[in-house]
């Protein structure tokens, strides 16, 4: 896992308040090895890292049983879009939006397929607003999602027709600037 920051010292001190979670510093900056017990509770564990100048934020660590895939970049438009082969029980990706990045997912669907995508981004602490659009096989955007019960939002989609559709992920600074 990478931790993202400033960090003055390195190894820091890890804690987490979950008992299924081992975290330890990697030798290399940065880098972090996360073991996670077989019969570990499916549920979020909170994670500091800390020296003697002080401790990060806590951030949340999501562990469950789901399968993982992580963002491949570039794939900043239909023709780029990263393929997702989900399972039955769906799949969590991980990634980071850039400043201006638009990030899109080519997946799969049958003819009233339920769809189901949500973002937690700004519930694990990004400063973030993100949106979530569903495309359907012509490019026409057939579904829109912005905020939910906090400013992620949760794409609820039954497909119209089948064949390759595209969901696509952007977001705008929160709290948005002014001038």
């Amino acid at each position: 896992v990478e931790a993202i920051g400033e960090f003055g010292t390195w190894p820091p001190e890890i804690w987490t308040d979950h008992e299924g979670l081992k975290i330890e510093a990697a030798e290399k900056k940065g880098r972090l090895s996360v073991s996670i017990k077989a019969n570990a509770k499916m549920n979020p564990g909170l994670v500091r890292l800390f020296d003697a100048n002080g401790s990060s934020n806590a951030r949340a660590f999501l562990i469950s049983n789901i399968q993982e895939a992580n963002e491949v970049e570039p794939n900043d438009n239909t023709d780029q879009a990263q393929e997702l082969n989900a399972t039955d029980s769906g799949i969590i990706v991980n990634g980071i939006l850039k400043k201006g990045d638009s990030d899109f997912f080519r997946i799969a669907l049958r003819k009233g397929q339920l769809f189901l995508a949500e973002t937690n981004a700004y519930s694990l602490g990004s400063l973030i607003d993100p949106f979530l659009v569903m495309m359907e096989p012509d490019g026409h955007e057939v579904a829109f999602a912005s905020d939910s019960h906090n400013l992620d939002p949760i794409l609820n989609y039954t497909a119209k027709t089948s064949g390759v559709h595209y969901l696509q992920l952007f977001a705008v600074a929160h709290p948005a600037a002014t001038a």
